[in-house]
């Protein structure tokens, strides 16, 4: 009976472990197209993007070009207010003459731009420009130094703040610390009074105690020796 108990659970046991050997292997498979999915969709996502602000750039410099004059007053008469892209005028020295984001301009009474200015440093050493020099245009993703530096300054004010907050967070533990501390002591000193003051009412009771019952033994010995009188 035992053996042919074996015998029906071993079959079992096998098809369990076939059983899962497939769930997991469908798991990993279903992940792994996912993954690819993902990247696939973002590189072509990427590609859209690139594309679309390629033909905007080119659309801007081809206007820009066919200017009278070639300047930041120029290409700001050029764009559209509250442009959600962020356009960089450089000079072929690698001098920033202009940045939507950190750029300021000066209009006159009939609201023209006639001057801008920035205070951007020169970009000559970057890969972008350097490549645009060389083949007229240009194509790079990567991560702004401006918003660089930006991450770096809210890093660097998120610090101060969190070290401001451990110096006032151990500023008020010290001073929680001496406040219940003189409590503590003040405590401690009233009932050191109230204890003294109980110890001395229960000597002075004590003592009144005696003298009376002095007194009723005194009082009690005279009324015995005039009795037997």
């Amino acid at each position: 009976m035992i053996d042919d108990e074996r015998r029906t659970r071993q079959p079992l046991s096998m098809t369990r472990r076939y059983r899962r050997g497939l769930i997991l292997t469908g798991l990993l498979c279903a992940l792994a197209v996912l993954t690819a999915a993902t990247v696939l969709f973002q590189r072509s996502y990427a590609e859209r993007i690139d594309n679309y602000l390629m033909q905007i750039c080119h659309g801007y410099a081809a206007a820009y070009e066919a200017q009278d004059t070639h300047s930041a007053a120029t290409l700001l008469n050029l764009l559209p207010e509250n442009l959600p892209l962020r356009i960089t005028l450089i000079d072929t020295d690698g001098t920033v003459l202009y940045d939507t984001k950190r750029g300021s301009y000066i209009v006159d009474v009939n609201g023209d731009i006639y001057a801008a200015q920035t205070d951007l440093p020169n970009h000559a050493d970057r890969p972008e420009f350097q490549q645009a020099m060389a083949s007229g245009s240009a194509c790079i993703t990567r991560e702004s130094e401006t918003l660089q530096l930006a991450r770096q300054k809210s890093s660097e004010i998120i610090r101060r703040a969190e070290d401001r907050s451990k110096e006032l967070y151990h500023v008020a533990n010290t001073y929680t610390e001496d406040a219940l501390r003189r409590t503590e002591e003040a405590i401690q000193a009233a009932l050191t009074e109230v204890q003294e003051s109980r110890a001395r009412f229960r000597a002075a009771s004590k003592e009144q105690m005696q003298a009376q019952r002095q007194q009723l033994n005194s009082s009690a010995a005279e009324k015995g020796g005039d009795s037997q009188q």
